[in-house]
């Protein structure tokens, strides 16, 4: 007799043989039972879950001698031929070679046609997806109102490509996957039948390689059988499918966890020399790398993991000084790989670079274990740092945050700020660790002055930003996203900047005269740019000019000429009004007496355009609104493209 396979051999004649689709054997049965028989069922999942098998059994159900009934003999004639295959009243169409107009039409001739020798007629067409979209148009009318003694049982992988008019027409049933513990007692069922020997390693390699797929499970074991015998092993199972043990897998975790590049490669040589392919080691590393994650969270068992216990605990060892974002880490690398090795044409230099670059990662640090640790190591620098420190002077460097109703040693500074002033929090106002208000950020301020009588004052510049933070706190009525900040705390000690390298601008402190300010231009704009780098930097290439007034009486105030050379620099000056501000104050900081004058900002191109502004440079020489969009790029380009004509927007 010709030797039957394991899958044939030990399929499902019943829907109580069925293994992991019990929610389908149950509404079929329960439909038999109430006499409520569809016309056409769609069974649809994964290969080898059971829905050809389950075709099979639904048309014994129906045409078995003793039926309809939920539990067919298996005895009768019927059901024999059924299962034998050769039954007239069962029609088995492959939907892949039967997929055209004229397929479908001759099916309907047939279905006129009553059965032979069961009750019903019965057509099973697999992979009806299969099916052009000509013959599921074909099919429609036949399908929605077929024969009462015709029913159809259609089954498909890709329920997708399926029309929505005929799944709306049938009964669908989803056969989800069969589990690894759900397989691996199938197997074991089957090697007590068949009296084989295997260990539950084997087994449980077998049920993982399966990935739900019964039918796959039975084909592997048939495989392993014909080379073990009537004795299985784990050794022989993994050297006949060519699966990595997992003793190389853990090898290669612990000389990634190690940093040591040398033992990644070793294995990897390792791997080449025993056979195994590229993309069956990674596979089965990404694997073993998933179940390191599911060991590490709590609550995870072995049964849900499926695996044993022995095996659970071995991976919690293992994965005990990882991270969360390490295994992840390494699955996206292996993920990456995997997805690599399908166009490269060296599949082991690739595996080679990517291991040696796991191997090269650091371990994840959590954000708040290194914030802990610096308020720590912060706090005990503040505690040894001086030994002078008064008691008040170490409430404050311990984060103790003091009552904030004592205004008695503060003196409300003037506003808007005088020149060069700025307020600052104290550190109880900035680290917060023994209180839950929250702060307001100042900068520090880059020199110290202190007031003649011995107060201590601060003398950093305010930026634009930090004002406007500043006059929102002072008004709390005003919408703010951050909490108005409450009465300040004591100043700190401000700290001396580095000085300035030769070959920079002079920075002037505090120019006398507005013509101080136009003759010391360049220091000026270096200081405008450290406080204000976006919108600093486009006072690079300006010039600077006084322009006293005629008539001391005449009310007038006097003028500083800012002249750009760059159109789109002169854009923002005359655009924006906060650069206006920003910088009007700024210039107001630095003389030493309080004095009205305003600023203008004509577009002005000096003969040097290219070269920063000289100091003492001749008025430049002033261009029409033509001329000077003629000299912009994108003005020029459009102009050739166009043909058209360059004329100033009236004001």
């Amino acid at each position: 007799m010709t030797y039957l396979v394991m899958a044939r051999k030990w399929r499902p004649n019943t829907f109580e043989e069925m293994v992991g689709q019990d929610h389908i054997a149950a509404t079929i049965r329960n439909a038999i039972l109430g006499d409520r028989i569809a016309h056409a069922y769609l069974f649809t999942g994964t290969r080898g879950v059971g829905k050809t098998t389950s075709a099979r059994i639904l048309a014994k159900c129906l045409n078995c001698e003793t039926g309809p009934t939920p539990t067919p003999c298996g005895i009768c004639k019927s059901c024999t031929s059924i299962t034998q295959g050769n039954s007239m009243d069962v029609l088995e169409v492959d939907g892949a070679s039967n997929n055209s107009v004229d397929n479908i039409r001759d099916l309907r001739e047939q279905v006129k046609y009553a059965p032979m020798h069961g009750k019903y007629k019965v057509y099973i067409i697999d992979e009806v997806h299969m099916l052009t979209k000509q013959a599921f148009n074909a099919l429609l009318k036949t399908l929605e109102e077929p024969p009462p003694h015709v029913v159809f049982i259609f089954a498909t992988t890709e329920i997708g490509k399926v029309p929505h008019t005929i799944v709306s027409r049938v009964q669908r049933f989803d056969f989800k996957r069969i589990s690894e513990s759900q397989i691996e007692g199938r197997l074991r069922f089957v090697c007590g039948e068949e009296n084989i020997s295997a260990e539950k390693t084997a087994l449980e390699i077998l049920a993982r390689k399966a990935d739900g797929s019964m039918r796959d499970a039975l084909s592997l074991f048939d495989q392993v059988f014909a080379y073990c015998g009537k004795t299985i092993g784990t050794q022989d199972v993994e050297r006949i499918l060519g699966i990595p043990p997992e003793s190389l897998f853990h090898e290669m975790l612990e000389a990634v966890k190690s940093h040591d590049v040398s033992a990644c490669l070793t294995a990897l040589g390792k791997a080449y020399e025993q056979g195994i392919e590229f993309t069956e080691l990674l596979l089965g590393f990404g694997e073993y790398l998933r179940d390191l994650f599911f060991a590490r969270q709590a609550g995870m068992t072995a049964a849900s993991l499926g695996t044993s216990e022995k095996r659970l605990e071995a991976l919690a060892i293992a994965a005990g000084d990882l991270k969360d974002g390490d295994i992840l880490r390494y699955a996206k690398i292996v993920s990456d790989l995997l997805q690599t090795l399908k166009s490269s044409p060296h599949p082991r230099l690739a595996v080679e670079m990517g291991m040696a670059r796991m191997a090269s990662l650091d371990r994840v640090v959590l954000l708040n274990r290194i914030l802990q640790a610096a308020e720590t190591r912060g706090t005990s620098e503040i505690k040894t740092n001086s030994k002078d420190e008064t008691e008040a002077d170490k409430k404050k460097n311990l984060g103790e945050v003091e009552p904030l109703n004592d205004t008695s040693r503060w003196e409300e500074p003037p506003f808007p700020p005088a020149p060069g002033e700025l307020i600052e929090p104290s550190p109880a106002s900035v680290n917060l660790s023994n209180s839950q208000t929250p702060s307001r950020h100042f900068p520090q301020p880059v020199s110290p002055d202190y007031a003649p009588n011995g107060q201590r004052k601060a003398t950093a510049v305010m930026s634009e930003t930090e004002l406007d933070e500043t006059e929102a706190a002072d008004f709390p009525g005003e919408e703010s996203e951050l909490e108005p900040f409450a009465t300040p705390a004591p100043l700190l000690k401000p700290e001396i900047p580095p000085p300035i390298a030769s070959d920079e601008p002079p920075e002037i402190k505090s120019p006398v005269s507005l013509h101080d300010l136009a003759r010391n231009w360049p220091g000026l704009v270096t200081e405008f740019m450290q406080l204000h780098p976006l919108v600093g930097a486009h006072l690079q290439w300006t010039t600077a000019r006084f322009e006293p007034m005629e008539n001391s009486e005449s009310g007038e105030t006097p003028e500083l000429v800012i002249a750009f050379s760059q159109a789109s620099a002169h854009m923002l000056a005359a655009e924006d009004a906060e650069f206006r501000k920003s910088l009007h104050r700024f210039l107001r900081g630095k003389l030493r007496e309080p004095l009205a004058f305003s600023l203008s900002f004509p577009l002005e191109v000096s003969s040097q355009t290219l070269m920063p502004p000289a100091l003492n440079d001749a008025s430049p020489k002033r261009l029409t609104w033509e001329e000077l969009a003629r000299k912009e790029p994108i003005a020029r380009l459009i102009h050739e493209i166009f043909e058209g004509r360059i004329i100033q927007e009236p004001h």
